[in-house]
């Protein structure tokens, strides 16, 4: 006998596609041909793990076999593998600015670059760009490597606020050749400069120089958070001591010898003589004139000039002056008694015996300081010294005192006509002389205020409330103050005519 033997072939199996390719995230669908029924291992990362199609979405790459049995229960394999690349990862560091800077911000990982938000960015595309945020900002970068992979990464640009410039205390004084300290402020990290901008500041406090006069600038800026502030402005002086000084010059010939003193001092605020005669006295003046009695025999004296400053250092000079023997001389040898005058007043003052003269003191109330017989109009009680040489040089001086009393008032008109005609229509004080007038008042014969003013260049019409009064006697009360600071009141009668 004899048997036939029938041999089936193996059906080929085949997967389509056989090596696809994706990022990670992404999925393929693997199709499986040349069987009836299939079955897949493995089954990890396999929507099902029989059938012609499965859907894969492995993490990383994987190689799948499937099995395929035909209809004559013939078995084969078949295989696909399925490319998985990574996600591109975005590198970039996070950075600290201060406000108002800006910082260069670079990726890496990927081959094209997107950035958001780009508002503040110098371009939204590139592995690098400029960043100029206001305020604290985080990016995003999306970034697409070679195989078209999509990532993203972000970066924070943290941005501190600029710090208060330091708190100083300006200026700092010194007197000249003291010791100077550290100058100190109130900050944090502090930097100290010689200029507004530039330069490089020193951390430690400067002890600023005291040899020389002058005005020396400090800029401190302090540092918080890796920010500097503006700078602070610190102003040094070095102020002057008191430095006196002074020449003299002495003419002789005269009932007094006299000195006249240049006063050569510097930085003073007051000064202090001793004439070494017993004579002390505070006078500031450039040129100053003391007399010692003529002597018969030599006199030594001592000056003493001694000059405070009233923020340094004070200072004295003594000088030794010697006055030599000289016969006495008064040459003046008349001058005004001394008398009383009313204020607004004047009188004339006369000096005999010299032939140049100086009344003193030139304080404008002398029509001429430099004659022999000026007019005086003082408002004060005034003690007049009139200077004087005389042929020979010498020089002679009396003094006249001129008391002025307020006890006396200007006349006052005994009536007027307020009829319109432009003369004599208002009751006023004439020729008012006094400091300032402190009230005007006007009454009628019942008592009744008819008219007031404090305005001495204002008078009284003859009308009160806008209606003409009686013709009559009205009574007045005027006070007036004085330099003296003290107030007079004056009373009359005047006569209203019509």
């Amino acid at each position: 006998t004899s048997k036939v033997i029938i041999v089936y072939p193996l059906p080929t199996v085949v997967v389509s596609p056989g090596t696809p390719a994706y990022c990670v995230g992404g999925d393929t669908v693997l199709t499986a041909s040349g069987a009836v029924t299939y079955s897949w291992l493995p089954a990890t990362a396999l929507s099902a793990s029989t059938g012609a199609s499965v859907t894969a979405n492995p993490i990383v790459t994987t190689s799948y076999t499937v099995t395929g049995i035909n209809t004559n229960g013939c078995i084969n394999t078949g295989s696909a593998t399925v490319i998985v690349y990574p996600l591109p990862v975005i590198v970039i560091a996070s950075v600290t600015i201060c406000k108002g800077s800006s910082t260069p911000l670079a990726a890496t990982g990927a081959n094209i670059y997107s950035w958001t938000p780009a508002a503040t960015l110098s371009s939204s595309a590139g592995s690098s760009v400029i960043a100029t945020p206001a305020d604290t900002t985080t990016y995003t970068i999306t970034g697409i490597d070679i195989n078209g992979c999509i990532n993203t990464g972000n970066v924070t640009v943290n941005v501190n606020l600029i710090p208060t410039s330091p708190i100083v205390t300006s200026p700092v004084n010194y007197c000249l050749f003291s010791t100077a300290t550290p100058l100190t402020a109130l900050g944090t990290a502090m930097l100290w400069y010689t200029t507004t901008t530039g330069g490089v500041g020193a951390a430690t406090a400067p002890t600023p120089s005291t040899a020389a006069t002058g005005n020396t600038f400090y800029y401190i800026s302090q540092t918080v958070s890796g920010c500097e502030s503006p700078r602070s402005l610190l102003e040094v002086i070095v102020l002057p001591n008191a430095i006196t000084d002074f020449d003299f010059s002495i003419k002789y010939g005269c009932a007094r010898d006299t000195v006249d003193i240049v006063n050569n001092s510097q930085f003073v605020d007051s000064l202090a003589w001793n004439f070494g005669d017993g004579d002390v006295t505070h006078d500031r003046r450039s040129n100053i004139i003391h007399f010692y009695p003529s002597a018969g025999a030599t006199q030594n004296y001592i000056i003493k000039l001694y000059g405070y400053n009233y923020a340094c250092n004070d200072d004295s000079t003594i000088k030794s002056i010697v006055v030599l023997p000289t016969s006495h001389l008064f040459f003046i040898t008349g001058i005004t008694a001394s008398q009383t005058i009313m204020y607004g007043k004047s009188i004339q003052l006369n000096a005999i015996g010299g032939n140049i003269y100086q009344w003193m003191p030139n304080d404008g109330s002398l029509d001429n300081p430099n004659i022999s017989n000026p007019i005086a109009s003082p408002r004060d009680s005034t003690r007049y010294t009139v200077f004087s040489y005389n042929e020979d040089g010498c020089r002679d001086s009396a003094t006249v005192d001129i008391n002025v009393t307020f006890s006396n008032h200007d006349d006052f008109p005994l009536g007027f006509t307020p009829n319109g005609d432009g003369l004599n229509d208002v009751f006023h004080i004439p020729q008012y002389k006094y400091e300032k007038l402190v009230e005007f008042n006007i009454y009628n014969r019942w008592g009744e205020l008819v008219f007031s003013t404090n305005d001495m260049t204002k008078g009284w019409d003859g009308h009160h409330n806008g209606e003409p009064q009686d013709m009559g006697v009205y009574f007045y009360e005027v006070i007036t103050g004085h330099t003296d600071g003290t107030n007079q009141t004056h009373k009359g009668t005047v006569t209203l005519i019509r």
